[in-house]
Order: C-alpha cells, then structure tokens, then sequence
C-alpha cells in the first residue's frame, strides 16, 4: 500500500506549521555545554561533572547529608 499523497507530502513540506513548531522548539533549547559543568569538591579535591548547584562530589555529598541528619 502507498501513503496517502497528502500526508506524504506533509511530512517532506518544509514550510508545514508542525515542521516550524518544532524547528522553534529545538533553536530555544539550552545548548549541551551549559547541562553540565565541571567543580572540583570542597572536601576531597576530586574534579567531577554535575548538572546541578553543589560544591561536593556525589561521595561526599553522601557523606555530608547523613552527618546533617545525625
């Protein structure tokens, strides 16, 4: 069987809204170099990639919250 003409030629159309909704969606995206950025923790010294605020590594990020809740 052969697609339908008109949904083929709606997914080659450039110009078709859902092809530029997407096309907007992709260009407001955070580039991959603002996801991770690279700290050196505070208490071993070891370098490691994060993706989100903390100035430990994820071991000694452990180890400071079960002091906190002791």
């Amino acid at each position: 069987m052969s697609p339908d003409i008109g949904e083929a030629k709606m997914t080659r159309d450039p110009t078709c809204p859902c092809m530029q909704g997407m096309r907007d969606l992709l260009m407001a995206a955070k580039p991959d170099s603002d996801l991770l950025k690279k700290i050196e923790c505070a208490d071993c010294g070891k370098t490691v990639w994060v993706n989100r605020d903390t100035k430990y590594c994820f071991d000694c990020e452990g180890k400071h919250a079960q002091k906190q809740i002791k």
